[in-house]
């Protein structure tokens, strides 16, 4: 299992209990945590390298849409539709 799924369950968790503004700053929060601590070399923002950025900004966008879904459906499920 990679360790960016765990991250993304803090992500649905945070949009889920606070709504897509906590989502993205958890969004943020994540891949920052990610890229200087988990990705090779370790310390050091992996967002500097051509993948790293990638994935960094793959990360942000994976992030935010579900932060923006999970509030969409969050406000639905309230107003009953």
């Amino acid at each position: 299992v990679s360790l960016t799924l765990l991250f993304f369950a803090g992500v649905v968790l945070s949009a889920a209990n606070g709504g897509y503004k906590s989502g993205l700053i958890s969004t943020l929060l994540s891949s920052i945590l990610i890229s200087v601590f988990f990705t090779p070399p370790y310390g050091i923002p992996a967002f500097l390298t051509i993948t790293g950025a990638l994935k960094f900004i793959l990360f942000l966008i994976e992030g935010a849409f579900l932060s923006v879904v999970i509030d969409i459906v969050g406000k639905r499920t309230e107003i009953g539709l």
